[in-house]
């Protein structure tokens, strides 16, 4: 499957690997929507006409912006115990310093949402009638299954037509 990925669709998955080794956990579907947003392509044009914007996705990552930073959910209670917002200051350090890097002797998995998300982009492009596998695709299969998101108004039917339109535009 992974050889029908276009450019942008592997520079996602690329780019969410290296978020969830980061954050020591398996890739999972939010990871591949910040994927989306960074690599740019039709997916990340689409997200953007929406407002969404990566703070957007990372807000709804799993653990928050401490847990991705490496910080155990007992250390991130242990400094809110003390009046510190771990999440807070890890937002402010990438602000000011961009993400922490990546350790790359772990190993890196993707969860099941995540292969179930792979599967259905897959699905997305043979529905559209098209030989590869972008951003697009990957975000069209994280709204059939979700369905909305982040309460941008971003609904299945209404990224397809725009997918629909931003791929008419390109070409």
């Amino acid at each position: 499957m992974f050889e029908r990925f276009d450019r942008t669709a592997r520079a996602a998955v690329v780019i969410a690997f290296e978020l969830a080794r980061s954050a020591g956990t398996s890739a999972s579907v939010e990871h591949l929507l910040i994927g989306v947003y960074r690599a740019g392509g039709v997916g990340s044009a689409v997200l953007a006409s929406y407002g969404v914007t990566e703070n957007d996705l990372r807000r709804d990552a799993p653990g928050g912006p401490a847990r991705q930073a490496g910080l155990t959910d007992a250390e991130v209670a242990a400094l809110r115990a003390v009046g510190v917002d771990a999440d807070e200051i890890v937002r402010r350090a990438h602000e000011a310093f961009g993400p922490a890097p990546v350790r790359p002797s772990q190993r890196t998995r993707v969860d099941e949402a995540g292969i179930q998300l792979l599967r259905q982009a897959k699905h997305e492009s043979k529905a559209l009638r098209h030989k590869h596998i972008g951003t697009e695709h990957l975000l069209l299969a994280v709204l059939a299954t979700q369905r909305e998101l982040i309460g941008h108004g971003a609904t299945y039917d209404d990224a397809r037509q725009r997918v629909l339109q931003e791929r008419r535009r390109a070409s």
